[in-house]
């Protein structure tokens, strides 16, 4: 194996090689560094293979490498003689433990003053592979391990740097070092600024350009902002006005990803003709009033779009968790962080009633569904299951409730009246969502003055009036939704 490229101390510091070689000769001669890399995660391979198949716009700075000479057998007096022939612009060709150097330095007059001269040292570096230990990467390992022997750009010829290191303590004490200063000491555009580089330069990226190498949502979304006048939606401008773009590459992403909307231009038009309800959503949920975080609100607008009961839900988590206070997040972090949440929290509540068909008791029964109704859908934004039962019913609705229980995550019961049905669903309730995950509230009244006989020893509330159900009940419901996410129930 030959490495090329010039040879210098960089910043006076760091022995290096500089050069040009393909990715797959870098990919097999090297490694990553457990302690301080992450491994390539599955979902971010495929993205980083696509990147590297785009073409036309496919670039980036050099792969940092480091090899510790002394670990491959490499004397202190081989290794010093490189490294003082280097710093002196003296030609070196002999052998560092299994590694063959060979410099030359090549003097040119200076432009700026022609008294002093330019020199670079140019250097060949042989080495068998198969006698050798791998070197380390420090930065590039994510674009290293996507590339394969069958990678259309295994051949492609890119940057690299390789740091000459002395012995193992120097080896890990530079490679973290590096590393670290790598990933900490840039300050990064904000999105909304990389963005507008490239969906605002129309004359320099055209819809093609912008559909092939940047994706579909990049060209959606210079067409949505071309088309729209925020100030129609002055919520949306308000809040989303400054990171329009951020905001909607975002949403036309992952509304693509969950398959909600097709990827064809007239997706476009479907987004637009949704701005009145996400305007709305953003003044009837609150959320702007608890963060203007651009992250925050367009996880809402996508689980706005995609789905009622977990919109719902994920307002009332920002609210209660603050999300909107980390300043960092991207939407993709958000809606990560929320589908993981979203699949270990309650979603489904079936409640159990049965209803008079008659005054005054049927107005009574209406009053109880209204308010529970409105505490579990709007207040706690989960899913009600009524089925509305009355009378033994056919066994096929018996059949359905049984399953529907079975599905649910919490139970709740209007025991009053004493309705033989009613309390079938109880009992089933009891084997397969289990009592601390049941709510019982009961409501006396002619004929039925008190729950039956068989649930004096379970927890139920008594209340006077539908009003009781939002002081006695929501608590109740409460304490149940914490105990899951703290993990007691």
């Amino acid at each position: 194996m030959r490495l090329t490229g010039v040879i210098d101390y960089s910043m006076g510091n760091f022995l290096c090689i500089r050069g040009f070689c393909p990715m797959i000769k870098l990919a097999n001669i090297s490694e990553t560094i457990p302690e301080i890399q992450r491994d390539l995660l599955s979902e971010h391979a495929g993205e980083m293979d696509r990147f590297l198949s785009s073409g036309e716009f496919t670039f980036f700075p050099e792969v940092i490498l480091c090899s510790d000479l002394a670990a491959n057998g490499a004397e202190y007096d081989a290794i010093t003689s490189l490294r003082v022939a280097v710093r002196q612009k003296q030609n070196f060709n002999g052998w560092v433990g299994p590694f063959k150097f060979a410099t030359k330095g090549y003097e040119l007059k200076s432009k700026e003053d022609e008294r002093k001269k330019d020199n670079v040292q140019t250097v060949y570096m042989d080495f068998d592979v198969t006698k050798t230990a791998k070197f380390l990467r420090i930065d590039g390992n994510h674009r290293l391990s996507a590339v394969n022997e069958h990678s259309a750009y295994k051949d492609a010829a890119i940057p690299f740097c390789l740091l000459l290191f002395n012995g193992a303590s120097e080896t890990d004490k530079f490679c973290r070092a590096l590393f670290h200063n790598i990933n900490t000491k840039q300050i990064p555009l904000k999105d909304e600024e990389n963005l507008s580089v490239i969906i605002e330069s129309v004359d320099v990226f055209s819809d093609d350009d912008l559909a092939n190498n940047f994706g579909t949502p990049y060209l959606y979304t210079r067409k949505i902002c071309d088309r729209i006048n925020l100030s129609h939606y002055p919520l949306i401008e308000k809040y989303i006005g400054n990171s329009q773009y951020t905001y909607f590459v975002g949403i036309f992403e992952h509304l693509l990803k969950e398959g909600l909307i097709e990827d064809k231009p007239e997706c476009v038009d479907v987004i637009i003709q949704k701005l009145s309800d996400i305007n709305t959503a953003l003044r009837e949920s609150g959320i702007a009033n608890v963060t203007e975080n651009i992250a925050v609100l367009g996880a809402m607008t996508f689980y706005k779009l995609q789905d009622q009961v977990k919109y719902r839900s994920f307002i009332n988590w920002v609210q209660k968790n603050n999300i909107g206070i980390a300043d960092k997040l991207h939407i993709n972090d958000v809606i990560s962080i929320y589908d993981s949440v979203y699949a270990h929290t309650p979603k489904r509540v079936f409640l159990a009633r049965w209803y008079p068909d008659s005054e005054p008791n049927l107005s009574k029964a209406k009053g109880r569904l209204a308010v529970i109704k409105r505490i579990v859908e709007q207040d706690f934004g989960l899913e009600l299951i009524d089925l509305g039962t009355k009378g033994g019913g056919t066994y096929s609705i018996r059949d359905l409730m049984y399953r529907e229980i079975e599905a649910s995550d919490i139970f709740i019961a209007d025991l009053t009246s004493n309705r033989h049905n009613v309390m079938v669903e109880v009992g089933y309730a009891i084997k397969n969502v289990g009592l601390e995950r049941m709510l019982l509230y009961f409501e006396p009244m002619d004929g039925a003055e008190n729950p039956p006989f068989d649930l004096n020893g379970f927890r139920y509330e008594q209340i006077a009036d539908s009003n009781d159900i939002e002081r006695k009940v929501k608590p109740k419901l409460k304490d149940i939704l914490d105990g899951v996410a703290l993990g007691e129930l």
